[in-house]
């Protein structure tokens, strides 16, 4: 009876283990070393994500419209960014599975998206046009650049 206890045990630690990670998993920590520290001791508490405050500000027509085009990223697909009415919205890719989101400028050349932690900024070349899009995503990846479609605009 003692063995077949001793061949249960890492069976019964590796599903607690699991449900500890997916305890961490969902609670918004996106540090290694958060993640670590709180499974070896679980009365270490988690940190808090950082709360982001952004402040809207008007932008004239005439900027909007320069933002409003197809951007392409090879990896991901076609971002549209659109003028709606007096500000911008952006149409994601389809795997990203949401739909259409408004943009709301924080200075000349960097939006976010109050509904989620999406930031998308506008580079311009030294001409000031322009030409391509950087997009920040939600879950905190690499940023992805895309290059804007039909420069002769």
């Amino acid at each position: 009876m003692a063995a077949s206890m001793k061949a249960k045990r890492p069976a019964v630690v590796s599903v607690l283990l699991i449900l500890k990670l997916a305890e961490v998993m969902f609670s918004g920590i996106v540090t290694v070393s958060d993640i670590t520290a709180h499974l070896l001791r679980s009365n270490i508490a988690l940190e808090e994500p950082p709360v982001t405050r952004h402040t809207e500000i008007a932008l004239p027509s005439a900027i909007l419209d320069t933002y409003a085009g197809q951007y392409e990223e090879p990896e991901e697909g076609l971002f549209i960014i659109a003028r709606d009415g007096d500000f911008l919205t952006i149409r994601l890719p389809n795997n990203w599975g949401l739909p259409k989101l408004r943009l709301r400028p924080e200075s000349l050349e960097n939006f976010f998206v109050a509904e989620l932690p999406l930031r998308v900024s506008f580079p311009t070349g030294s001409d000031r046009r322009v030409n391509g899009r950087l997009a920040y995503p939600p879950r905190g990846q690499h940023s992805l650049s895309a290059k804007r479609m039909g420069l002769n605009k």
